[in-house]
This record gives C-alpha cells, sequence and structure tokens, in this order.
C-alpha cells in the first residue's frame, strides 16, 4: 500500500522483493490501480549480504536519483541464520537494511534533498539490554525478544544517521505502523474479522505523509506513529555511545569498513561472519579483537562446552586428555599444537597448482600468512563465537 500511494502521486517506483513471482503480481496490481507504468521490481533477499549488493548496483546501473527510500521489509516468527551466519530476525529486519542503506547513501546525497523512512515498531521500547551474541546464533526459542530488538536497532540507527547526515538536507525518521491487519501471524490475519486493528491503506497513509508532506521535510530523528505522534525514544536509542558501538560493528559484519570490499567468487559455499573480506584489520579493529579476546574469551571459557567436552572425554575414557582438561580449568592455561609450521603443510602451500587456483579466485596479490594468537578450539563458541570467527 505504501508502493501504491507513492505510484499515485507519480514517483518512479521500485519495489524489492526477495520472490519474483509475487513481485511481478504486486506490479502489475500497482500499475493497473494507479495508471503509474514507472514500477518496477528488483530482486532482494535480505538474508544475504551478498544480494543486497546486487540489488544496489542493479539500482545504481539505472543512473536514476533516489529521493526516498523506505525500509519497510521485516520477518515477525523466522528462524534460522542468515547466508552469512547471522540470526534471521536481526540479520533481515536490521542488518540487511543497514548495508542497504548505507550502500545508498551517496546516492541519496546526490539526489538531496531526500528521505530515508524506518519502519520500527513499538515492540522496540521493550528490550533494556543489547546481547551482542546473541547475533550470531541461531534464533533462539524466544524469537520476540529478537524481533524486538532488531527494530530497537533500527531506532538507533535513525539516530545515528540523522547525526551523520546533518546538514546534507537528507532527513531519517522512523515510523510505527500499528496493528495492521495483515498477514504476518495467525492474529494478524483474524484481526480484520475481529474488527480490530487498521487496514494496510490506513497504516500506508501515515507513512507516506511522513514521506511525502512538506511539514516533515526538516524533521530528523524522530520516532512517530501511523498518525504522525511523536513517540518517546527509549533511553537505549538515545545513548551516542552504543549508536557510535552498534554502528561501528555493523560497518564491520557488513565489509563497510573496507573501502572496497571483495565478495567472494562463490558466495554459496561461503560461511562465517568475515569470510568474504580481507583480514588485513586496521590497528583499532586489531586493538578492539585483541582487547576482547583477552578480557572477555581467555579468562570465560564456555563451561557448558566444557562440560559436554568432559563427558565425551569420559564415555571414551581417555584419561589423559580429562587430567590436562581439568589442570586447564585450574590453571586458566590452554594450550594447542601449532600444525601450521610442519613440512607438510608448508609444501602445500607450495604447490604451485594451488596458489594460481587462489589466485583465480583471491587475486594476484596473495600472502600466505598464519595468525600468532591461539584460541583453543572450546572457545569457538556460545559467548566466545563473535572474536574466535575473526580470528578464523
Amino acid at each position: 500500500m505504501t508502493a501504491v500511494g507513492l505510484a499515485q502521486f507519480g514517483h518512479h517506483v521500485f519495489i524489492a522483493c526477495r520472490c519474483a513471482s509475487k513481485a511481478e503480481k504486486s506490479v502489475n496490481y500497482i500499475r493497473a490501480s494507479t495508471g503509474n507504468p514507472n514500477v518496477e521490481f528488483l530482486p532482494l533477499d535480505l538474508a544475504s549480504l551478498d544480494s543486497v549488493r546486487t540489488f544496489v548496483e542493479l539500482f545504481q546501473d539505472r543512473q536514476l536519483p533516489l529521493h526516498l527510500l523506505v525500509n519497510n521489509a521485516g520477518v515477525f516468527n523466522a528462524r534460522g541464520t542468515t547466508q552469512e551466519g547471522f540470526e534471521l530476525i536481526w540479520g533481515i529486519n536490521y542488518l540487511g537494511q543497514f548495508l542497504l542503506t548505507n550502500l545508498l547513501l551517496k546516492t541519496l546525497q546526490h539526489s538531496a534533498p531526500s528521505r530515508i523512512i524506518m519502519v520500527a515498531s513499538d515492540l522496540a521500547l521493550r528490550p533494556t539490554s543489547i546481547k551482542w551474541e546473541r547475533f550470531v546464533r541461531k534464533t533462539p526459542l524466544n524469537f520476540i525478544e529478537l524481533y524486538a530488538v532488531s527494530k530497537l536497532c533500527l531506532l538507533i540507527l535513525t539516530q545515528e544517521l540523522s547525526r551523520r547526515l546533518e546538514n546534507t538536507h537528507i532527513t531519517v525518521n522512523a515510523i510505527h505502523p500499528g496493528f495492521v491487519q495483515s498477514n504476518i501471524t495467525l492474529g494478524h490475519r483474524l484481526s480484520k474479522y475481529l474488527g480490530i486493528g487498521i487496514s494496510p491503506q490506513d497504516s500506508a497513509s501515515g507513512l507516506l505523509t511522513c514521506a511525502t508532506s512538506p511539514d516533515f521535510a526538516e524533521v530528523t530523528g524522530k520516532f512517530f506513529d501511523y498518525q504522525q505522534n511523536e513517540i518517546e525514544l527509549p533511553d537505549l536509542a538515545k545513548d551516542t555511545e552504543l549508536a557510535q558501538q552498534l554502528w561501528e560493528q555493523s560497518r564491520l559484519w557488513t565489509g563497510c569498513h573496507q573501502d572496497n570490499p571483495k565478495t567472494p567468487a562463490k558466495p554459496e559455499t561461503a560461511v562465517g561472519l568475515l569470510e568474504p573480506y580481507s583480514l588485513a584489520f586496521s590497528p583499532p579493529e586489531l586493538g578492539y579483537l585483541t582487547q576482547t579476546i583477552v578480557e572477555n574469551i581467555l579468562p570465560n571459557p564456555p563451561l557448558k562446552n566444557q562440560f559436554y567436552h568432559f563427558i565425551h572425554l569420559l564415555f571414551n575414557l581417555k584419561i589423559g586428555a580429562i587430567l590436562l582438561l581439568v589442570n586447564q580449568l585450574r590453571k586458566k592455561e590452554f594450550y594447542m599444537e601449532s600444525h601450521l609450521d610442519s613440512d607438510a603443510v608448508w609444501s602445500i602451500c607450495q604447490d604451485e597448482n594451488l596458489r594460481q587456483k587462489l589466485k583465480e579466485y583471491l587475486g594476484e596479490d596473495l600472502v600466505l600468512w598464519r595468525s600468532g594468537i591461539w584460541v583453543n578450539i572450546s572457545f569457538a563458541t556460545t559467548d566466545s563465537v563473535l572474536a574466535s570467527r575473526f580470528l578464523s
């Protein structure tokens, strides 16, 4: 309905959708109901950062201005992880839209005056903290918590962008669409018949006012409901240090911290958080990782995984390994045998066929190296997954 309203105003509208058949029906409906032929579809799957980059490239190839970006996509009760290994709800509702917005900022600036609208939720007012480790795990049983945090992150991003885009003639605001009679859950499906909630048309009407009305031309950094009533931001959304931390972490996770982020040659086989990108960290990034390892990982082994490891060793009667594990926990000393210096591994690294194949995928400036920081394999889980994946 938002796209319908924009088309009725005569705008050239692009809808982003992961399902081509649904998108085609939507485009045909919007064109027919508004009489505006300038409605197009571009493929976008926010659960894939590669898909986000491809979408931006396809749009920028059109060399068109961009005056309005509405980040309206979202999932409520999905489960799993994104292509890059992030929690699915947060990855779609926030991280994919962070990258999309970030990559389109220059186009928005060149097209100014421009507006960015984040479709958030009043559930964003509920969280009292951000648990970073949840973002790199599968969706927990309480998926509503991740949904609320994803919408809170959009509010934080709204605030951070409004500060960064000051005096650029780009405004950034967030909208709570209300309880819409949609198909996102069974309750929403039934709401129309129960006489509760608001219609998609009414909800979109409020969004369109914020997106197009001259009254909102200079308004930025605000959170409104669908009737344009301002909603008081939660304390977390006002925390500038938290906003800076989320901004930098999001740039790191999406590869925006690099001037020319490289995408993998075969993204469908890529796993992990940073594998598509170079590990040539800047000094601040390396300092942050080192501090995380020293302060958070090494002193705090995940006891749950250590317990399972102990049971496994006990079941297999590996007495020596059990004694070593107990001694490591007692002394907080952890050891890992280095195999990268062995003759066998070194000979593999010298294999010309292997090196040539690597250059085809990674470029001519190939350097084989090994990390000088070692972390016991048992740390590559739970709360320590973030830093250990950085190192791997």
